[in-house]
């Protein structure tokens, strides 16, 4: 039989099927993108300057703090490449429960 072996893959995140590289690569985009909104709406802070649109990036500021915390735990908890172990036909077998909690369980 061909194909790949049931449960995630190693270095996967088990919830949504992400790659820890590619969860740090979003975290980082992430970090950036609130770092640079933030400064735009700082600098229009300072000059006095405020529109619907600027509650709405405050808004979003919030929405994406959220979204990074999500990230950082799906990456903490993708488990390491070979972090399951082999079964007699060599196969990796995920662990029968994750080993994080779902953000709505507020862990």
């Amino acid at each position: 039989m061909t194909g790949s072996p049931p449960g995630p893959a190693a270095g996967v995140c088990p919830f949504c099927g992400t790659s820890r590289e590619q969860l740090h690569v979003w975290e980082q985009w992430l970090e950036r993108t609130l770092a640079r909104e933030r400064a735009y709406l700082d600098r229009r802070k300072r000059r006095g300057v405020r529109t619907p649109t600027d509650d709405v990036l405050e808004e979003d500021q919030r929405h994406l703090q959220t979204l990074l915390q999500v990230i950082r735990r799906a990456r903490a908890c993708a488990p390491l490449a070979g972090a399951f172990p082999l079964t007699p036909a060599g196969q990796q077998e995920p662990p029968l429960r994750p080993s994080c909690s779902s953000p709505e369980e507020g862990a």
